[in-house]
């Protein structure tokens, strides 16, 4: 048996996450994911310019760009921890944004948002199922 043979066809990844190698000279072997989670992948969501509702259904990364006052709601967190990013745009005319109550933010101050022009990064994280949120303000994106 030839060792230093290399594979005749790339690995494929099956629909359960388990990775088979196509050999030359040897017998296939399944290798399962090395995430527990299985396969992993970020799920960007565009919310609409009025609308503040992050289904937690639908993607893990929104972003909006508001064109009114923006009143934000957090629904469907998983059951224990959960986390989602959120990217906000400001354009020419920054716009207010209003927070749920569940979010404890880290610093303990809503972060500053005003600026015209500018993105701004968001992180939310909860270990309860959603009843509190801890948010993490990353900062301005521009």
């Amino acid at each position: 048996m030839d060792f230093k043979s290399k594979p005749t066809a790339p690995a494929t990844v099956s629909a359960d996450g388990a990775t088979t190698l196509a050999t030359k000279g040897y017998v296939d072997a399944a290798i399962p994911s090395l995430s527990p989670m299985g396969a992993y992948h970020e799920t960007l969501v565009t919310l609409g310019a009025t609308s503040g509702a992050i289904n937690l259904n639908n993607g893990n990364v929104f972003q909006i760009t508001p064109s009114t006052t923006i009143t934000f709601a957090i629904s469907n967190a998983k059951a224990g921890a959960h986390s989602f990013t959120l990217i906000v745009h400001q354009g020419a005319t920054a716009r207010a944004l209003t927070w749920p109550a569940s979010i404890k933010w880290v610093g303990g101050e809503v972060p500053d948002v005003s600026e015209t022009n500018k993105s701004y990064l968001f992180t939310f994280t909860t270990v309860n199922s959603g009843s509190k949120w801890f948010g993490i303000f990353a900062g301005d994106i521009d």
